[in-house]
């Protein structure tokens, strides 16, 4: 059993380093040499595990999605305490707070799904692996379009994922010391539900 989760945790070592390279230098930096070099692994280590970039980069990509969604649910927990306490609308400064805690606990690993969503525009298999992880991004956010009264949260959820997505590129690309536009995103989507 101890060999299996051996290879588990050096597999997942070498996909966190594969991040760490598509976040710090892009995904074209993306080889087997340069992910081994930053997991600091022997030559051949990353070919073992994955026969061809392309492999490497869905696996990576993988992986990125199941961060993410162990990321996104303790923000959700947060989000929803702060949604149930609304008297008679919800703290949006605590949401704010709790939004820019997230987006800037880990920005390399923000930027890098940048990188690879780009990339499933032109690569089908990190297309599926992208829009799997979108999926199970949803099925976290649901709860949040359900507190604040939605009628679709299903519909909704995918609206709040795509509004959280442009207001992270917003605070990485253009304007990253202002948060009025993440508040008052925040702010009108859920007050489209819940006046």
């Amino acid at each position: 059993m101890r060999q299996s989760s051996d290879v588990i945790d050096r597999r997942a070592r070498l996909l966190d380093a594969a991040i760490q390279v598509i976040g710090t230098k892009g995904l074209a930096a993306v080889t087997h040499r340069s992910v081994q070099e930053t997991a600091g692994v022997p030559h051949g280590a990353v070919t073992y595990y994955f026969g061809t970039r392309n492999d490497l980069v869905v696996a990576a990509v993988e992986r990125l999605a199941e961060l993410d969604e162990k990321r996104l649910i303790d923000l959700m927990h947060q989000l929803m305490l702060v949604l149930a306490r609304r008297s008679p609308q919800p703290d949006y400064d605590s949401l704010q707070q709790a939004l820019v805690e997230w987006i800037e606990s880990d920005p390399i690993h923000q930027i890098a799904r940048y990188e690879v969503l780009l990339e499933g525009t032109r690569n089908p298999a990190v297309r599926a692996a992208v829009s799997s992880g979108a999926a199970a991004m949803w099925r976290a956010v649901r709860p949040i379009a359900v507190a604040a009264g939605s009628d679709d949260p299903d519909h909704d959820a995918r609206i709040i994922v795509a509004l959280l997505d442009g207001l992270i590129f917003d605070r990485f690309t253009r304007a990253p010391d202002d948060l009025t536009p993440l508040r008052h995103g925040l702010e009108r989507v859920l007050n489209t539900w819940h006046p």
